[in-house]
């Protein structure tokens, strides 16, 4: 049976407290995350969710409901959208600059920078949850420039502002706030893809697997699970093992790769910087990734030769992977080959490489790797952009797709074996197999890895919890190592607490500042103030009604004014009844009343302000079904 894409499994909810999960009548609560991803360019929070184990270990549901981006139900006896857990991206939000750039003024990050950032996400997390959710800030490649005496710092600063904020679920600062190396960056990458992609699934296992490019501002992620028939141990033990089984009554095998990454200190930031220091260090002032007669804003002027440029960006891949794998042997001995996947790997299980991260900014109007080489060099030569956006760009951006373009070609190229296309076989129908398995993928982040790991562990410890019996954990072991890291918290750190059931959530109004918290119950409230209101204005019409009678029992024309009421508002089954001398009649009521202040004209206003407010109130509960 063909794999169906899980492309829409992470969605975006944008109601604030949308925090129930219906299933055919069912309610269920949602466990939440929050992962941070401190990043050169700047700072990204991402909040998940997903069913909490309670309800997953209880038992499989009739149907799943699958909640589309506008709210709507696909309802389905698939055993595939059974066995596939669902996590949804609820809120992302972003702040710049990266946090490299407080290095030396660490007071603000607090709050005017984490505190600003979180402001946003806390608003979609429902209140009863938000002790019980986990915060993870995860510094990349900005931060691993610096030294390593002020990553510590601005990491302690950090956890020690957020844990004086009480307000997520934050044990341990060690596992919680840090500073992650590239090639774990590149394996929550890799499971953030495959994820996406439908491919943990138990129903349905396949060997096969999506590879991964992520092109970061300051450094770049490579990863895949390659065919680990006939490898040698040596090159087994450079693998992550990862495990992602969470259900004890399923077959381990299913969900347990190796997995290769390499992280190079090149991404886009920072060779651009590298390469125009050598650019302008030279006698000759030009720039062969610059459309041909343009001028840079520096006087640079570009040559547009896409041989020339991708010839000077080799030579600085191979010094960045140097620097990165050669650094305790001489460097002169150092062959780019001896650390190379495509030299020890082989990638037939791999169905497609996927670009994410900077990808998507203006390298994705492409439909296979060929495309994107032809349009890469026609940028370089000035001929066209790779983008198919209608922007405007000076020389500059242009420059800086063609530097891009460019040095993903060489990374694919050099890392993986993709081909270099000459003016001859460009133009050629039969081209190398590998041309039709790159594309990239929109707002993918390596943070839906993490989320994965820490989910697929809770569940797996829910499931195979039993007195005296060591629970099933999910997670990996890294490259040469014999220490098994779980995709939840670490041994010795306690585990979030439990979530209550719904029905035992207490029903009290939350909507002050106090500390009581009804947690998914707060949107409901809204319906029993909506039917109190009408039976409260339906009672005073009822009392006008009788004291109208009352008063003007002589009056023959009081018996119009009764017929208004009842007509107005549904007494009868007229809708409407006109009323020949209305304003006459309703002067003389008042009149003898002398207790009315406000005309019967202003009471059609407000009735007809109810009839508004019905079908707003009626809008409102509909927008809260999913």
């Amino acid at each position: 049976m063909k794999r169906e894409s899980k492309l829409d499994h992470v969605i975006d909810s944008n109601h604030p407290h949308f925090d129930r999960y219906k299933t055919h009548g069912k309610q269920y609560l949602h466990d939440y995350i929050v992962i941070i991803d401190a990043g050169s360019k700047g700072t990204r929070a991402h909040l998940y969710r997903t069913k909490s184990p309670y309800q997953i270990v209880s038992g499989p549901d009739d149907t799943v409901s699958e909640t589309k981006r506008d709210h709507s139900e696909d309802h389905t006896d698939s055993e595939e959208e059974k066995n596939y857990i669902e996590i949804e991206l609820v809120k992302r939000t972003k702040l710049k600059p990266g946090i490299a750039m407080y290095k030396d003024s660490l007071s603000d990050l607090h709050d005017k920078y984490f505190g600003k950032l979180l402001e946003k996400i806390e608003s979609h997390i429902p209140k009863s949850q938000i002790s019980r959710t986990p915060i993870f800030v995860h510094a990349t490649g900005g931060v691993r420039l610096l030294p390593i005496e002020k990553q510590e710092k601005m990491m302690a600063s950090i956890c020690e502002y957020l844990q004086g904020q009480n307000k997520y679920y934050l044990p341990d600062c060690k596992t919680h706030v840090d500073v992650i190396d590239g090639e774990l960056e590149g394996l929550y990458s890799w499971i953030g893809v495959n994820y996406k992609q439908g491919v943990f699934n138990y129903e349905y296992p396949s060997g096969s697997n999506y590879g991964v490019f992520d092109l970061g501002g300051a450094s770049t992620q490579l990863a895949f699970a390659p065919n680990s028939e006939g490898l040698s141990e040596d090159d087994k033990n450079g693998l992550y093992r990862l495990n992602l089984h969470y259900n004890p009554n399923k077959h381990a095998e299913a969900l347990s790769y190796d997995v290769f990454t390499q992280s190079y200190n090149g991404g886009v930031d920072q060779i651009t910087q590298r390469y125009q220091k050598k650019i302008k260090a030279a006698e000759s002032k030009e720039d062969p990734c610059l459309s041909k007669g343009s001028v840079a804003s520096d006087g640079i002027k570009g040559t547009g030769d896409f041989a020339q440029c991708y010839a000077s960006l080799n030579e600085l891949l191979k010094e960045v992977s140097a620097e990165r794998y050669c650094e305790q042997e001489d460097k002169s001995k150092c062959s780019l080959n001896t650390y190379l996947p495509s030299k020890n790997y082989k990638f037939d299980n791999v169905k497609n490489f996927v670009g994410v991260n900077e990808f998507h900014d203006s390298l994705e109007d492409f439909e296979s790797y060929k495309e994107f080489y032809e349009k890469t060099v026609n940028l370089c030569s000035g001929s066209k952009k790779t983008s198919g956006k209608d922007k405007d760009s000076d020389s500059d951006s242009d420059s800086q797709e063609c530097f891009k373009s460019a040095w993903v070609i060489n990374i694919l190229h050099e890392s993986l074996g993709f081909p270099l296309y000459d003016e001859q076989t460009i133009s050629e129908s039969s081209i190398d197999a590998l041309d039709s398995q790159f594309q990239t993928l929109k707002k993918t982040s390596w943070t839906l890895g993490h989320a994965v790991l820490y989910q697929y562990d809770s569940i797996a410890m829910k499931q195979s919890h039993k007195p005296h019996q060591k629970p099933l954990r999910v997670g990996y072991f890294s490259p040469r190592s014999t220490q098994f890291t779980y995709g939840g918290e670490q041994e010795g750190v306690t585990v979030r607490p439990a979530a209550k059931t719904p029905y035992e959530e207490t029903i009290t109004d939350d909507h002050d500042d106090d500390k009581d918290d009804d947690g998914i119950w707060d949107h409901v409230q809204e319906n029993h103030r909506l039917y109190g209101g009408l039976i409260i204005f339906v009672m005073l019409f009822a009392v006008l009604y009788l004291l109208f009678g009352k008063k003007l029992a002589l009056s023959s024309k009081v018996y119009g004014v009764k017929q208004w009421i009842k007509g107005k508002f549904n007494f009868n089954s007229t809708r409407f009844t006109k009323l020949t001398s209305f304003d006459e009649d309703l002067e003389r009521a008042e009149v003898e009343l002398g207790q009315l202040e406000r005309s019967l004209a202003e009471q059609d206003e407000e009735g007809n302000a109810l009839d508004d407010g019905r079908d707003a109130a009626n809008a409102s509960k509909d927008s809260f079904e999913i």
